[in-house]
């Protein structure tokens, strides 16, 4: 069975406590659903009782399969709730960051990046009030949108012209639109699909070889042909930072948004070009970015790792 099969939602490997073991899936009520600060997070009390009493999920076990199928789902709610504690603690941190610098924390979104979980993990994340999420390969990002139609999905992985019609009908927003082919196909698939395909340029602002994107005196052409593509929606800037090197990361950020500046006044009016997201920020230097301006942080590791930080 492929992970990515809406059965495989409730399989768990042997590290998470029972593999092979069928947990209903369960519809979460409106009143199961509490909001803090502007998030929803799920009442894992009230799920207990939904996962107990309405579906009886002991109903017919030997004592020592209720016992296994209690473990299986006490571990299953801690994962939540850590993973739900870990989320609301990084989301503090990044307001408490924004205050800090004078910015509202409303302007900050968190993407968790899923590249390294499987389709259990992400149901998980998603219980505990996680909205947004981004893929690094095509194929991937097409199977879990299609379990999980329900969240905003981003690309954020390499692009070749031959698999973007496969990210154009599932991506709330590319973020590594990196040449002006890839614009061009994006264009295309997204005229095709009657739909419009909200991009991010990414930009190689330090110039590093081993990094992609789009040189910066490059971006005035791509912005150009954007402008004629009504399928397309330049949203904003994307950049990745210098592993490991607080300073270079600085530079980068703050130099893509100075150069989102540049052409924001050029092609204001532009009904396509609407450059208000810079893109930047991971688990190890987002509070550099939130400082320089960053309005989408790409998280993985701070969120669906439980040792992140210890």
């Amino acid at each position: 069975m492929s992970e990515f099969e809406p059965a495989a939602l409730v399989e768990l490997d042997p590290s998470e406590v029972l593999k092979d073991e069928a947990e209903p899936q369960v519809e979460i009520p409106q009143d199961a659903i509490i909001e803090e600060d502007g998030v929803e997070y799920v009442d894992i009390e009230v799920e207990e009782e939904i996962e107990e009493e309405e579906y009886s999920i002991y109903d017919g076990l030997t004592p020592e399969e209720a016992e296994r199928k209690k473990a299986f789902i006490e571990a299953r709610r801690a994962r939540i709730i850590g993973m739900r504690d870990r989320y609301r603690a990084l989301r503090a941190n990044v307001d408490a960051i924004c205050e800090r610098c004078g910015r509202d924390p409303k302007e900050v979104k968190i993407v968790a990046v899923s590249k390294t979980v499987k389709a259990p993990e992400v149901q998980e994340a998603i219980m505990a009030g996680i909205t947004d999420f981004a893929e690094n390969r095509p194929n991937i990002i097409v199977q879990k949108a299609a379990i999980f139609p329900e969240v905003n999905w981003h690309y954020i992985g390499p692009l070749e012209t031959k698999t973007c019609r496969d990210v154009v009908p599932c991506s709330e927003i590319v973020h590594s639109a990196d040449s002006l082919d890839i614009l061009t196909v994006l264009h295309t698939r997204a005229s095709i699909a009657n739909t419009t395909q909200k991009v991010l340029l990414e930009i190689n602002v330090t110039g590093e070889p081993t990094k992609r994107g789009l040189h910066p005196r490059n971006i005035d052409g791509a912005l150009r042909s954007i402008g004629f593509w009504p399928n397309l929606e330049c949203v904003g800037f994307m950049t990745m930072a210098p592993k490991d090197d607080p300073e270079g990361a600085r530079a980068a950020f703050s130099g893509l948004r100075a150069l989102m500046n540049k052409y924001k006044d050029k092609y204001k009016g532009k009904d396509n070009i609407k450059l208000t997201e810079l893109s930047m920020g991971m688990s190890d230097d987002y509070e550099i970015a939130i400082e320089e301006g960053a309005t989408i942080l790409r998280i993985g590791r701070a969120i669906f790792d439980e040792n992140y930080g210890k």
